[in-house]
């Protein structure tokens, strides 16, 4: 769980099951999000206000298990160089395709959003203003989900 900045909030296990319990926020804007390879998070916006002070229950549920015919494919992809201290390149399959990425660093802050095209089965990440650490990518095309992990130097 994040506020709206993007700076992760702390959080107990409540329950055996792996319940979280939020308590004593702030009013203001949340995201929630859960970071697990090879699947792609929806943001979950929660808002308190003074009208609406408390929320008794988000649910995000991840079921693991059988893949329907239908569901997009998640593979992981090859990001080079790895550590990269300017730009990324990452190969997919296929030719020109434009994809959602999602850039996360290991505190849970979204560092990039958006959408970006692949040239001839190559798509170039520049990551020259990152600071230094380890991030997670996501990318969703059209049928397929992709994820990927790299390390930013100096």
């Amino acid at each position: 769980m994040s506020d709206v900045q993007g700076n992760p909030l702390d959080y107990t296990i409540s329950l055996e099951d792996g319940s979280f319990r939020f308590t004593q926020l702030a009013l203001g804007t949340y995201r929630i999000t859960y970071d697990i390879p090879g699947l792609y998070s929806p943001d979950v916006w929660v808002t308190l206000t003074q009208d609406d002070p408390e929320k008794l229950q988000v649910a995000l549920i991840v079921n693991s298990g059988s893949v329907a015919v239908d569901d997009p494919e998640s593979k992981e992809v090859e990001l080079y160089p790895n550590p990269a201290k300017e730009s990324i390149s990452i190969k997919l399959p296929g030719g020109h395709s434009t994809y959602h990425i999602q850039v996360v660093d290991m505190q849970g802050r979204i560092v990039e959003t958006g959408s970006v095209r692949s040239e001839n089965g190559i798509m170039l990440i520049d990551v020259g203003q990152y600071s230094p650490g380890l991030y997670h990518i996501n990318l969703k095309g059209e049928n397929s989900y992709y994820f990927g992990r790299f390390v930013k130097q100096e």
